[in-house]
């Protein structure tokens, strides 16, 4: 392949992307780009050019930044190049299957792709990837809880998804840094958050075990742990306890579906009672 069109993607993409601030900016490209080439290097079999080339227009069309069809982006780009139109097609094909949200469990056919693959899921581990997940979630105003439980619905799962040798050696590290990651968040927020909510629970259990009495503090307890339950904190926190990332004496009692959901039960059902 003629070098000349790798440049041209190249500068393709600083336009493509020049507005973006959501985590697939240029600078996302240019790194899949580089660890295509690195992973490629200890793939002898593998199409390097081919690799690269589809690296480079791998986001050209994603549809969380563009409402483009059948790759028309990438497309009008090698088409502009007069790229033959069987390699075209192979460009396409590879990168119709690196995205995670469109082919969970589907590992790409051609060598090139499942490298592709793993260059772009390599971006999304580590440093970096902390860095993009926060970038992306505020650009979309998505919920800072929501940013933290994206590790364990996606990021933490990437390791064990590397499609070549090289992708799962570079993968060790980055995942180690995600684990390392949660770990100070949750010693920073989630262990304080959960235990300042186990002590509402208690003190709302306490109060619903006096059912003749009536103690005014006992609507704020209710109100501010059904709050909690409901809302994203709680699932992360789940999430969190799911995942082994919190100390094994933390009381936990709050994270418990049935102990949460029961004392709410039993503050709807006195509520009713009068």
């Amino acid at each position: 392949m003629d070098e000349s069109i790798i440049q041209s993607a190249k500068s393709f993409i600083q336009h493509l992307f020049r507005n973006d601030a959501g985590g697939h900016d240029v600078s996302h490209t240019m790194r899949v780009y580089r660890n295509t080439l690195e992973i490629a290097a200890s793939e002898p079999d593998c199409d390097a050019d081919l690799a690269a080339l589809a690296a480079l227009l791998h986001d050209a069309d994603d549809h969380k930044l563009f409402a483009t069809e059948h790759n028309a982006n990438a497309r009008a780009f090698l088409e502009g190049e007069h790229v033959p139109a069987d390699e075209i097609e192979a460009v396409c094909e590879i990168i119709n299957t690196v995205s995670f949200s469109q082919n969970r469990g589907r590992r790409p056919d051609t060598l090139e792709g499942q490298i592709v693959q793993d260059a772009d899921r390599l971006d999304a581990m580590g440093a970096v990837g902390i860095a993009r997940t926060f970038a992306y979630g505020g650009s979309n105003g998505r919920p800072f809880e929501e940013s933290i439980r994206h590790f364990h619905d996606k990021l933490l799962r990437l390791k064990d998804l590397m499609n070549t040798d090289k992708g799962r050696e570079m993968a060790e590290s980055r995942h180690a840094y995600l684990q390392d990651y949660l770990r100070e968040y949750a010693a920073e927020v989630q262990i304080r958050r959960i235990q300042y909510y186990e002590t509402l629970l208690q003190k709302a259990e306490q109060i619903l075990k006096d059912e003749g009495i009536s103690y005014p503090e006992l609507e704020l307890y209710i109100r501010e742990l059904d709050d909690y339950y409901t809302g994203p904190a709680w699932k992360e926190d789940f999430a969190a306890d799911e995942a082994g990332m919190l100390p094994v004496g933390l009381r936990r009692g709050v994270l418990s579906e049935d102990g949460i959901y029961d004392v709410l039960q039993k503050y709807r059902e006195r509520t009713l009672k009068g």
